[in-house]
């Protein structure tokens, strides 16, 4: 029995559903190879091109200008300028554009779909339209990079409280320099490794040019990036063993939906030595995209992300033979000690000498303690390679560092170090931050062979027992080692070195067994690195060579990359992100076979991924793909 055709209506209905189901399954193949490639594409960080310049708006507030006009004020004008010029001068750093307070008091009635993030820059003065129209905006999701009091006057000038401060910081408004003119100039030190921080040196310090108008917080729920200090880099005050510092300078806070960054300063109010060329612009930058959702990361500062490195060093000079109770103290303790030794001493007690090397290491403090500072290049060298070949000959191990006598040194004795085969030398108030410098020294002497060599400058943070028993008059062992603690919260939150150093004609006379131990077992409870001041030399040369990038492909997936310039392997280092969300889950692969998966650990709030990194092979590169869900 024949069939009868089927009605040429029905069959255009099948081949049209036929199509739709064609259409349908090449868009599902489609995704899944464009997942493959971008990852999850959830859409909860933005667009699908998450890794895409933040689109920034800038306000320029006519109202903070005309304020500012009326008391003469050089704080209140052109601080748009800067931002603009930073985040413009760097490819993929932002999307810029100015708006106006009429563009902002707008978002207030119709809502912006237009910008991730929105910089106030040194804004007094907001009408309550425009306080309205940010807040919606962080509820929305937002961004906003704020600095110095914003928001405390009205439209006109008028005061108008901290309350929308309080409200954008989470905290109290304090002003803690205005009144201690007495030891200005002030400074800012910054907190290593935190997003606003990223890719600067811990414990960086930037000059404030005007204590009057710097504000801090207190009591925020967010994250303190830096905090007000002096010129070593102490905080301007703070609370014995206390568990942050009380005077924040730039704090960074979620707020629902929404990321604010909040500077107490104006840009207008730092002081642009050459000591922090590049800081405030990758500060600037850093802020932007923490707060647009972006991500942000770098080198850990230390190998296996440990919150501060830890130096304890002895200066073995006049009363030699009392290096044979150190040597015991940290003998039974069992952590890493540098013996500095004037070796012109060390060879009449060359027994003694020896017996240090066998629980530490031995360094140079020089010949016979005189300063180097002034003396000719080969005078410096002379004295330095006796030195070198002194302590040499009678340890048996290689003497690769020098602490100069009384922190005094030229470019002479950096050049005559290099060229006497010193790998580092220690001294503490040349240095701006709280982690090592490496100097480069041109080969222009004989004795140098040719050819650049480097010296890590390490920095001598902290007090040392001179200044704690001669000069703060602390004699109670209680006492020392209270001095000691509170010097080491500051090095603890700056995130950089901590050198302690002690004599043997003081500390090492009487107190060494009463405050060493305590100290070590107080320093060993936080997440520290004790080692040699050779052990951070050593780190901090394989760290310069390390090379690190990390592109959004989607709000799902993060490629990142690593090389090893050395011409040595690096054994271990810590790369750190700070995811735009908290991941449920983490698979790490690479398209390069054989490429050895890092390790990872996420920090208690789920935002900061740490990717463990094991023997970088000279001039190797790794990539990986981080799908996050």
């Amino acid at each position: 029995m024949r069939s009868r055709p089927q009605p040429r209506w029905l069959v255009k209905v099948y081949a049209a559903l036929f199509g739709v189901i064609l259409v349908c399954a090449a868009g599902v193949i489609y995704l899944l190879v464009l997942k493959t490639v971008l990852g999850s594409f959830d859409g909860r960080s933005g667009g699908w091109l998450a890794g895409a310049p933040p689109r920034t708006a800038v306000l320029v507030s006519k109202y903070t200008a005309d304020y500012g006009a009326s008391i003469g004020s050089e704080f209140l004008a052109g601080g748009e300028r800067f931002w603009v010029d930073h985040l413009r001068s760097e490819e993929g750093a932002a999307d810029v554009e100015l708006i106006d307070d009429d563009d902002l008091e707008r978002w207030g009635r119709s809502g912006n779909r237009k910008y991730d993030n929105l910089v106030l820059p040194g804004v007094y003065c907001l009408s309550s339209a425009e306080r309205d129209a940010i807040t919606r905006f962080l509820e929305a999701g937002g961004g906003v990079v704020a600095t110095g009091p914003t928001g405390c006057r009205d439209e006109t000038g008028a005061w108008a409280t901290f309350d929308f401060l309080r409200t954008l910081t989470g905290g109290a408004i304090v002003d803690p320099l205005s009144d201690s003119t007495a030891v200005l100039p002030w400074y800012i030190s910054l907190r290593g490794e935190t997003p606003v921080t990223a890719n600067l040196p811990a414990g960086l310090k930037i000059r404030i040019r005007d204590g009057r108008f710097a504000l801090a917080v207190t009591g925020a729920d967010g994250e303190s990036a830096a905090f007000y200090a002096d010129g070593t880099g102490a905080p301007v005050d703070i609370l014995p063993d206390a568990a942050a510092d009380i005077f924040p300078a730039v704090v960074r806070r979620r707020a629902g939906k929404g990321r604010i960054v909040w500077i107490g300063f104006t840009m207008a109010n730092v002081v642009f030595d050459k000591e922090i060329v590049g800081a405030p612009h990758r500060m600037a930058v850093n802020a932007v995209r923490w707060t647009s959702g972006r991500t942000v990361g770098a080198i850990a500062t230390w190998p296996d992300a440990e919150r501060c490195a830890v130096v304890f060093s002895q200066d073995t000079e006049s009363y030699f033979e009392n290096a044979a109770a150190t040597r015991s103290v940290f003998e039974k303790i069992g952590v890493p000690i540098t013996y500095f030794c004037v070796s012109d001493s060390a060879v009449k007690n060359a027994p003694l000498t020896a017996s240090l090397a066998g629980t530490g290491e031995v360094g140079s403090h020089s010949d016979n303690h005189a300063p180097f500072a002034g003396e000719s290049y080969d005078t410096q060298y002379e004295r330095l390679a006796r030195s070198r070949d002194d302590l040499e000959e009678i340890t048996g191990s290689p003497c690769v560092g020098m602490r100069p006598p009384e922190e005094k040194y030229d470019g002479n004795t950096v050049a005559a170090l290099a060229a006497a085969g010193y790998r580092y030398l220690v001294g503490g108030v040349r240095l701006p931050s709280a982690v090592p410098r490496i100097l480069t020294v041109p080969g222009t002497h004989v004795a140098a062979g040719g050819g650049a060599r480097r010296i890590v400058a390490i920095p001598r943070t902290g007090y040392d027992d001179n200044y704690i028993i001669e000069q703060l008059a602390l004699h109670e062992p209680k006492e020392i080692l209270d001095a000691y603690r509170r010097s080491f919260q500051t090095q603890y939150m700056r995130g950089g070195v901590y050198f302690v150093s002690f004599h043997t004609h003081l500390l090492a006379r009487e107190g060494v067994a009463e405050v060493m131990p305590k100290l070590v077992n107080h320093v060993r409870s936080k997440k520290t690195w004790i080692t040699s001041a050779a052990g951070v030399a050593e780190w901090w040369v394989e760290r310069d060579a390390l090379r690190m990038s990390a592109d959004v492909t989607s709000p799902g997936r993060l490629t990142v990359h690593v090389s090893n310039e050395y011409d040595r392997t690096v054994p271990r280092a810590v790369t750190f992100l700070d995811l735009p969300r908290r991941p449920s889950s983490i698979r790490i692969s690479s398209d390069i076979v054989g490429t050895p998966q890092p390790d990872y650990d996420l920090s208690d709030d789920g935002y900061r991924l740490n990717l463990r990194l094991e023997k970088l092979k000279p001039r190797e590169n790794r990539s990986f793909r981080i799908d996050l869900s």
